[in-house]
């Protein structure tokens, strides 16, 4: 009689648990169409109004996430006797909901927006701030950035530093005590690399790149590209931003982005390339997620294998070339008309330190992550 009333109990929480869930996901496929459009295709002026409106919409998700009806749900499903009941994917589901609730079923909602219309404003502000070569600008949403992302972190908890709170957002697990003996010998040893190769006396030449490249043809490339390396068009669509980045609404609409620099045709083809790795991973999670907290990738470091060995691994090898490069011929052949696959696919891996981690070279890329990662620790 006693194990009855638990199925019940159990099936109650089950059913409530399910609806949340897919209420929050559908919240945040709108969240996510809302963040494409800001960033693509909005009206500047009515950006920063907007913003409030975003924020409204992502606090009611968050309160949905700690809602009491959400913890209670938890609760019940958490319990060994639950678990019985569960297949892999629903225990998954309840983990990954249970992680989020315990670190900010503490936090203020009212945080929560005011961090969102800060984060919407400082975009565009970031956006003008680098057109104008201004960091002034921007710097005083910076600010304020880094101190909710302060207050975040002590309601949060940590046990060691500051910044396992922040990087368990992104890599579940992941602490500064594991990350800095990697880190520091990642950073020897490409530093090492990148001072033998600046030695060298071989230098590839890369003045083929520093022409004028057509935006347009740039843009009819991309778009030839993509369904071959395996991003499904009729899934997804790229665009033109200022800053490239992937975007999933649905599993079945994940939205990329680049930028096309005339003078520099590397920045779009392997941001491209790079982008669709995000995407492909987007398009290729089970369909059963669809519309649970199981929908987007896994964690930031499982993206970013996806996106950098398509780029370097894939896009940047001879393999690759041999079978793109007559395409690219065909779209510039002023430019490379009479430069051989050879001499174009060592340009393509030349190694150039350089301020923009977007434009970085496979080695010079990990050494921006790690200053990046060092100033964040501060």
């Amino acid at each position: 009689m006693e194990q009855k009333v638990m199925n019940q109990s159990i099936m109650s929480a089950l059913e409530k648990f399910n609806e949340l869930d897919e209420k929050i996901s559908h919240f945040n496929s709108i969240l996510g169409l809302l963040s494409w459009d800001q960033k693509v295709i909005s009206p500047k002026k009515g950006r920063s109004i907007f913003a409030n409106a975003n924020g409204t919409l992502r606090t009611e998700a968050f309160k949905l996430t700690v809602s009491e009806e959400m913890g209670e749900a938890l609760s019940t499903l958490s319990t060994p006797e639950a678990e019985e009941y569960l297949d892999e994917a629903m225990k998954a589901k309840v983990r990954e909901r249970l992680k989020f609730y315990n670190r900010s079923k503490s936090i203020p909602a009212a945080m929560i927006k005011d961090f969102s219309v800060l984060t919407s404003r400082a975009n565009d502000a970031w956006e003008e701030a680098r057109e104008n070569n201004d960091f002034g600008k921007y710097l005083p949403y910076l600010e304020k950035i880094v101190e909710f992302k302060r207050k975040a972190v002590e309601i949060y908890g940590y046990e060691n530093h500051p910044y396992d709170a922040l990087l368990d957002e992104f890599e579940p697990g992941l602490t500064v005590e594991k990350l800095d003996p990697l880190f520091v010998k990642l950073r020897e040893s490409s530093a090492d690399l990148l001072r033998r190769i600046q030695e060298s006396s071989y230098k590839p030449s890369v003045e083929i790149f520093e022409q004028p490249y057509s935006v347009e043809k740039q843009k009819e490339f991309n778009r030839y590209i993509l369904p071959l390396i395996g991003f499904d068009m009729e899934a997804g669509r790229l665009d033109e931003t200022v800053h490239p980045f992937a975007q999933p609404v649905n599993t079945r609409d994940v939205r990329i982005t680049t930028r096309y620099l005339e003078n520099n045709v590397r920045s779009a083809i392997f941001g491209t390339i790079h982008e669709a790795g995000h995407g492909i991973y987007e398009q290729n999670i089970n369909p059963e997620f669809q519309d649970t907290v199981l929908q987007e990738g896994a964690s930031f470091g499982i993206h970013e294998s996806q996106s950098r060995f398509l780029e370097n691994m894939v896009g940047r090898s001879e393999e690759f070339w041999k079978y793109f490069y007559p395409k690219l011929q065909e779209h510039f052949p002023e430019q490379l008309g009479k430069v051989g696959l050879d001499d174009f696919y060592r340009a393509t891996n030349a190694v150039q330190p350089s301020f923009v981690r977007v434009e970085a070279d496979e080695l010079t890329y990990n050494l921006h992550i790690m200053v990046r990662y060092e100033i964040e620790k501060l």
